[in-house]
């Protein structure tokens, strides 16, 4: 059931990927949000309308608990900082 109320957080190891689904999913570069403390957090909200869109197109639906695992991942294998701007 859609909820307007409801909002994903739209990650990836690659920064590339991440402004490419955002942007099969129309969602603008002005959208992207960058962590103040890791560039592994850098995401853009997904509204729930959107959010089994991006599952079809390839995006992987994990938990607080999994997301917190990969982001500590990628900070140790020192995640490539994302561009100063989104394409």
């Amino acid at each position: 059931r859609d909820r307007p109320d409801r909002w994903s957080h739209l990650l990836a190891d690659d920064p590339d990927e991440l402004h490419a689904m955002a942007a099969a999913l129309g969602i603008p570069p002005r959208g992207y949000q960058r962590h103040r403390r890791s560039a592994a957090l850098n995401h853009y909200d997904v509204p729930e309308s959107l959010r089994l869109r991006a599952i079809q197109l390839g995006a992987v639906p994990v938990t607080w608990r999994e997301m917190a695992r990969l982001t500590r991942e990628w900070r140790r294998a020192g995640a490539r900082p994302a561009r100063p701007d989104p394409p």
